[in-house]
């Protein structure tokens, strides 16, 4: 019996299909869905939407994130000029702690560039224009440079 293309593609997806089932979340749990609630409270749409038209980038890419050790829920980067290097990433976090917690390691990733910490929010880029455009959404707790 040979194996065509599409019934291996269409095997692949039912076996896929299967295995995400087994990952998804018990309806009849008594536990709180609190990740799901907390980008309900964050409203991460509204402060995705209000960062990409504070900073002047026009190629946003990225989504939420998972895995061990990840404390951010949802992470976005720029390519600004499509020379294939993050010209800015914005990090939205589901608590203040988690934020504060990464805030130390986000430092130490790239010490030149600036940093803007908000309401669930931390936003690093090199471009001191959307440092101070994105900046009035938060708090600039780093300049450009490191200083």
């Amino acid at each position: 019996m040979r194996i065509t293309k599409s019934a291996t593609a269409a095997a692949l997806a039912a076996t896929a299909g299967i295995l995400l089932a087994g990952c998804t979340a018990d309806t009849a749990s008594d536990e709180a869905p609190t990740a799901s609630a907390s980008a309900v409270e964050l409203n991460v749409g509204d402060l995705l939407a209000t960062v990409k038209a504070s900073a002047d980038c026009p190629a946003w890419v990225g989504g939420k994130v998972a895995g061990e050790g990840v404390v951010a829920g949802w992470e976005y980067t720029c390519d600004a000029d499509g020379d294939e290097t993050v010209d800015a990433t914005l990090t939205i976090y589901t608590s203040a702690d988690a934020r504060d917690g990464d805030l130390a390691a986000i430092e130490a990733a790239d010490a030149s560039a600036g940093i803007v910490v908000g309401d669930g929010f931390v936003f690093v880029t090199n471009d001191p224009a959307d440092l101070v455009s994105v900046g009035e959404l938060g708090e600039i707790v780093r300049e450009i440079g490191g200083e």
